[in-house]
């Protein structure tokens, strides 16, 4: 499986590194904010699976409030941003099966979720406060359900 994980702090990358050693994940790209994002996902093969953080920078906000209805999906600020450009620009067969949301912003939680459950885009989306032993039950649960 093939991982784009989405988020500014880099222990939570070696920690999600970790975990996935010794499963079915056989790629992982990293990006910080959502410029890279949205650049991984237009650029590269289909990911299985897309980790959102939402607040990528030290703010806790919210991209409705920033930026009013009309969010701009590029300013590198949020996982709403990409989210947003998921289900709107990002080619159907480049989709993520799954979808793994796991910021401690629970509006932004929020927000990530009801944009991918719209779309109807994602077979399965997880929501949890980001900790290495939930990322580890989602992959295991993803493998499972996929027969890997």
């Amino acid at each position: 499986m093939r991982v784009l994980f989405l988020d500014d702090n880099e222990n939570r990358h070696k920690a999600l590194k970790r975990v996935v050693v010794g499963t079915s994940v056989t790629h992982v790209d990293w990006a910080q904010d959502a410029k890279a994002a949205i650049k991984y996902l237009s650029d590269n093969p289909k990911y299985d699976i897309i980790c959102f953080d939402h607040d990528l920078s030290d703010e806790h906000y919210s991209a409705f409030i920033e930026h009013g209805e009309n969010a701009d999906y590029g300013d590198e600020m949020t996982g709403y941003d990409v989210a947003v450009f998921l289900v709107t620009e990002l080619d159907e067969e480049k989709q993520p099966d799954y979808a793994v949301v796991h910021t401690f912003n629970s509006s932004g939680a929020k927000r990530i979720t009801a944009a991918l459950n719209e779309a109807g885009l994602q077979k399965a989306i997880y929501v949890f406060p980001f900790n290495p032993s939930g990322f580890e039950q989602a992959i295991n649960h993803i493998t499972l359900s996929n027969g890997d």
